[in-house]
């Protein structure tokens, strides 16, 4: 069996530790783009975490209630109580999305 020399250990120290790095920050990214740390919902493709206004609009309703909110600016929406997963709380979706 053949013995590594020093300057390949420290060849393969350097490559560990980069691969590393890179891996630390793709993740963090990661979790930034699914919702650990912005908006959106991990694990679904991309899809947006609903504002919390939508999912308290649906809080004392079943799926497929109606229901409506005050979204951006002031705006009601009216929509549709919602969950992509039964794991998920019920939100209101509204119409056309």
């Amino acid at each position: 069996m053949k013995t590594l020399t020093k300057t390949t250990w420290l060849t393969l120290t350097f490559v560990i530790s980069i691969f590393l790095s890179v891996d630390a920050s793709v993740y963090a990214n990661y979790q930034q783009k699914s919702g650990q740390q912005g908006r959106s919902d991990a694990g679904s493709g991309g899809l947006k975490r609903p504002p919390k206004e939508a999912v308290m609009a649906c809080q004392s309703l079943s799926a497929g209630d109606s229901c409506s909110f005050e979204g951006r600016q002031g705006k009601s929406l009216d929509g549709t109580c919602f969950t992509p997963e039964s794991s998920k709380p019920l939100a209101c979706k509204p119409a056309g999305r």
